[in-house]
């Protein structure tokens, strides 16, 4: 069975599969949400986007729009349940901020703050932006299952040969999430984009011998929400001093860029 999902016209079809199910005011993680460090502990990308549809839920509406999201992840997160409560702490005319709280049996794993901001249409003068960038699109690059759940994939991946992670190189490529975040859940565009965004680190942190930094934090800016379930990420600066790394990727759908997701992280 499968969802249309949402995004536009380029978006796929999302297959039933999710990697939680809601109890109560709980998520329950299913098996194959774990990290790729250890079946033990749950993916932190995943911890994004409960982020984003918890503010989603409870905090957007109508014009206001998504800018900025920010989690620090400062526990190893188990194979758990997790609850996620939020409080507005500034409400103004153009601006909310929002806190969240990610905790499982009481006890905190991560905290968050999301910059809401009210859309406007007033025309802006022409400033400048980086240019289109030339990657090949996903149909042309023929992707690989990517990960697999229950001999089904569930996220796939795709670049020119050597370009995505463990590149050498500033590393680029597309990728989209086959699953639903929570079970029976549409995925919104801000859900999907927030879930990804933690790929700007292997993206950038990854070198010839492998991955050998972990990130404590996301940091995703965007100046819209994507249009397509294909996500590019592409390396715009990485550098690494006493063992922590600063990197930063921008952040494309197939109409072009729409953020940047940076993230710092260290050395394990």
């Amino acid at each position: 069975m499968a969802l249309a999902a949402p995004g536009g016209e380029n978006a796929a079809m999302v297959d039933i599969r999710a990697w939680f199910d809601a109890d109560g005011d709980e998520v329950v993680p299913r098996p194959h949400a774990h990290a790729p460090w250890s079946d033990d502990m749950l993916h932190g990308r995943l911890l994004a986007g409960l982020v984003a549809r918890e503010v989603e839920s409870g905090h957007i509406e109508d014009e206001w729009f998504p800018a900025r999201l920010t989690i620090d992840m400062f526990r190893s997160p188990p194979m758990a349940p997790v609850s996620v409560t939020t409080a507005r702490i500034r409400d103004g005319g153009r601006v909310r901020i929002i806190d969240v709280t990610l905790s499982t049996d009481g006890c905190e794993l991560a905290r968050a703050r999301v910059l809401v901001a009210r859309a406007s249409d007033r025309r802006a003068e022409p400033v400048w932006s980086r240019r289109p960038w030339d990657l090949a699109h996903p149909d042309e690059l023929h992707p690989p299952p990517g990960m697999d759940a229950e001999g089904e994939a569930i996220w796939q991946f795709c670049s020119e040969p050597g370009q995505f992670i463990n590149s050498g190189g500033p590393g680029r490529g597309w990728n989209r999430d086959l699953a639903q975040l929570v079970a029976g859940e549409d995925v919104s565009p801000f859900v999907r984009v927030a879930t990804s965004a933690d790929l700007s680190s292997p993206v950038a942190n990854s070198g010839p011998a492998g991955l050998d930094y972990i990130n404590a934090d996301i940091t995703l800016n965007l100046a819209r929400l994507p249009n397509s379930d294909w996500l590019g990420y592409e390396t715009i600066f990485h550098e690494n001093a006493n063992g922590i790394s600063a990197a930063s990727c921008v952040v494309h759908d197939l109409d072009g860029a729409v953020g940047i997701s940076s993230v710092s992280a260290v050395l394990f």
